[in-house]
């Protein structure tokens, strides 16, 4: 959950930290204290975090189809952090990426249940756990996708629960079971022409609590 005192950044009208009003210390250290809290928040659980240098992007290799969405990589499983409904906190979703020539190729970032990725990577329309985004420049650069965050609904969550065991480090007991909501993270695209090559340039993906 949220240590932030009220759960999100919160703004105060610029005069309430005026010379002379009556509360003005107290409003602005609510609001720093508060507000840098939710930074810590929104940066305490980095999943992904990598960047390939030029010449070693990770890529589908030669696509033999316009059709097809071809894996580019899988991160995970990773233990997904959950809210009181039961749901995971969206994720925020960074790629950067080029095509090996000037054609349209499009890139999909799916959150699934752990194998499978590739049945929900080949959905018509992305749904609401995979960020989409295209670009046609074959300079590495990060995209801008219309929907930068994954969110992961009840059914889906339920979908990841699993168990795990635990083991207790002092008396090294019997593993018990624990359950835990486990995602894999998964890079797909697909090329509007074979003569061009998704190519991953780099991945960041994060919660983000204050949703």
């Amino acid at each position: 959950m949220s240590t932030s005192e009220h759960g999100a950044f919160i703004r105060h009208d610029s005069a309430a930290f005026g010379d002379g009003y009556p509360v003005d210390a107290a409003i602005y250290k609510d609001c720093a204290r508060n507000n840098l809290l939710h930074l810590a928040d929104e940066f305490a659980q980095q999943l992904v975090c990598a960047v390939w240098r030029s010449g070693v992007e990770l890529s589908t290799d030669a696509p033999a189809s316009t059709s097809v969405w071809y894996p580019i990589a899988t991160f995970g499983p990773f233990a997904l952090r959950t809210r009181a409904n039961g749901t995971p906190y969206p994720l925020v979703v960074r790629i950067a990426g080029f095509a090996s020539a000037a054609h349209s190729v499009t890139f999909r970032v799916v959150v699934s249940p752990r194998g499978l990725g590739e049945s929900m990577a080949q959905a018509a329309t992305a749904p609401a756990n995979v960020v989409e985004v295209s670009t046609s420049s074959t300079s590495a650069a990060w995209l801008s996708p219309s929907t930068y965050i994954a969110t992961i609904d009840s059914d889906l969550a339920a979908a990841m629960i699993e168990e795990i065991p635990c083991s207790d480090d002092v008396s090294y007991g019997t593993p018990a079971a624990r359950l835990a909501c486990l995602a894999d993270i998964s890079v797909w695209a697909k090329t509007a022409n074979i003569l061009a090559t998704p190519r991953l340039a780099g991945l960041e993906v994060r919660e983000y609590v204050g949703l």
